[in-house]
């Protein structure tokens, strides 16, 4: 069993790093964006980094890398080294701005990633802006503060939620909890509360909600988590807000509601991507409900053990004074 877990995280390894490719010096002076895949890993977004160059997002693309793809719920659950990654991330966004001073900076984050994304937002110098900010079905409580991020933002903070993600972003999240380690339903599945995360007024209209329609599933997207990695729907909805085919300064007024020109939603990669996914998310199912039953017995095994040592091996007697 060892082998074949092994084996299936360096497959996952494989193909979650060879479809992404280096960024060049021509893509580093024309811009920056910086992806942050699910918390199964890198394979996840493959199809989504694909979609954004297809659509002509020219910028240098960076994939955030969770490392450990078997330790999904491990990463959705540890805070403290997400807000370090957060930090290193944002110290390596930092030093692209100084060497390119006023070239777009765009942040795209999904599911669990989405959480990653804010805060390495939140932990920017104040110096460095961000274009924009794409959050795609978060794994975030409704009710986090976005003020911190809003202030380094120039354009707008996107999120695509979605009511029909019931499963992962409803009761997923109330029994392991979001990013920010809220037990409660995500804002990926009923969005933000306006009021509670945008106290000022100035800052609430830089905050843009798009709730799941009929028309994405013309894209694919039926409304489900497995839908947000999709080639075609994130190059019709996700990939306009990331500089594809605008101009630095006409992103606002390009209306994602008139998506790109049609594709093949039928495409055998994005197929293969969401089995690769359903395997994976099987996987952890699977292990995390062996460790649930194995533990007490393992407690138990060991506390017989301490035992038979103490009766074989008993404390010798304490010296006389």
């Amino acid at each position: 069993m060892r082998e074949l877990v092994l084996a299936v995280l360096r497959f996952l390894r494989v193909i979650g790093s060879k479809h992404f490719e280096t960024p060049t010096r021509e893509q580093l002076r024309v811009g920056l964006l910086w992806v942050f895949p699910g918390i199964a890993g890198r394979f996840t977004v493959v199809e989504a980094v694909r979609a954004f160059r297809s659509a002509g997002v020219e910028s240098a693309i960076e994939v955030h890398d969770w490392r450990n793809p078997l330790k999904a719920v491990v990463h959705l659950m540890a805070y403290r080294r997400n807000r370090a990654e957060a930090v290193r991330v944002a110290e390596r966004i930092a030093a692209y701005c100084d060497d390119h001073p006023g070239r777009p900076i765009d942040l795209v984050g999904y599911s669990g990633g989405g959480g990653i994304a804010l805060l390495a937002a939140e932990a920017l110098p104040q110096r460095v802006r961000l274009r924009n900010v794409v959050l795609v079905q978060p794994a975030l409580s409704r009710d986090y503060d976005l003020t911190g991020v809003l202030q380094h933002l120039d354009g707008k903070l996107v999120n695509f939620h979605s009511p029909r993600d019931g499963v992962t972003l409803g009761l997923g999240t109330c029994i392991f909890g979001t990013i920010d380690r809220r037990h409660t339903v995500a804002a990926g599945k009923d969005g933000f509360l306006a009021d509670k995360v945008v106290p000022e007024a100035g800052l609430r209209d830089r905050l843009v909600q798009r709730a799941w329609s009929s028309e994405w599933k013309e894209a694919g997207h039926g409304g489900g988590h497995h839908g947000i990695g999709l080639y075609e729907w994130n190059r019709r909805y996700v990939a306009p807000y990331l500089g594809a085919g605008v101009d630095d300064g006409a992103t606002d007024a390009q209306d994602p509601a008139c998506p790109l020109p049609h594709g093949r939603v039928s495409d055998w990669r994005s197929r293969l991507g969401l089995a690769t996914r359903l395997g994976l998310a099987a996987l952890n199912g699977a292990r995390s409900f062996r460790c649930f039953v194995r533990r007490p017995r393992l407690l138990r095994r060991r506390g017989r053990t301490s035992r038979r040592r103490l009766r074989r091996c008993p404390p010798s007697p304490a010296p006389c004074t």
